[in-house]
Order: C-alpha cells, then structure tokens, then sequence
C-alpha cells in the first residue's frame, strides 16, 4: 500500500506543479483613443497573406478589448505545424507601432508575441476568430508588411 501511494504521489506531483504556472493577463502600453488604425493580418503561407484595416474608433476599441486583460501565462510551446498564424499591428497618432502575433497550437489556444514585451506566452482566448468579426475588405498583403514575431 505505501509503494502505491509513493508511485501516485511521484506521478501526480509533476502535473500539480504543470498547473501552477503563474498567470499574468496582457496590459496594453496604449489605449484605444491613441490608435489612429489597426491592421490584421491573417496567413498559413506568408506569400499568401491577407490583411485588413480597420478605421472606425468603436472597433478599434473592440479589438483593442480583445487584447487588453486576456489571460496568459509564460510557457515554451512549438505552434501547431500548418496552422497558420494571424498578426495585429496598432498604428498610433504619434507614428509609434505595436504589433501582436498569434499561432495557434491547439483549439482556441496559441503562442501570443508582444512587441512591447518582446516575450512569448500562451493563451487559452480564441484569437483566431478574431479576424471574422469585422466586415472590412481583406486585400493581399506582402511578406514584409507582416507583424514580425520572434518565435
């Protein structure tokens, strides 16, 4: 009985610690009334890229809201192979850039980057809906207009 209790102790051990990560939530370094546009982007393959804009300041709220508060916390993950990834880059009235790339890694989870905090973290918000919710034009997009992500 006691080694059964050991061994359970030994296996359970390692996947009570996985659990307590410590969890932090995304605090955006603007706020909404500072950004004059957002770009989304959204691609599987980079030279296939699509891209929207958005202008209207109730949705760049709504987007900025997505962002700002999301639960996330500091683990090292590979994104899912084939998945895609969907980029945002916020356009300030000052000139000033801020950029976050999503890819996913399982259903309604993924590999955040902040480019204000130059960190990876996971999340488990559904990012990747995202780009459904506005009704802006999506054109092409080049490679080199694509967030840049360090992952």
């Amino acid at each position: 009985m006691k080694k059964a209790a050991v061994f359970l102790l030994t296996v359970m051990l390692p996947v009570i610690l996985a659990g307590c990560r410590p969890k932090a939530a995304v605090e955006l370094p603007f706020t909404p009334s500072e950004v004059e546009a957002a770009e989304m982007f959204r691609y599987v393959v980079p030279a296939d890229a699509e891209k929207k804009v958005i202008t209207e300041p109730a949705d760049i709220e709504s987007l900025c809201a997505v962002f700002d508060g999301i639960s996330v916390q500091e683990q090292a993950l590979e994104p899912a192979a084939g998945s895609g990834a969907a980029g945002f880059r916020f356009c300030l009235s000052d000139g000033t850039l801020y950029e976050i790339v999503y890819c996913p890694v399982a259903v309604k989870s993924g590999l955040l980057y902040l480019s204000w905090s130059e960190q990876e973290y996971v999340t488990d918000a559904d990012i990747g809906a995202v780009w459904r919710q506005y009704g802006y034009s999506a054109v092409h997009a080049e490679e080199d207009e694509l967030p840049d992500a360090a992952f």
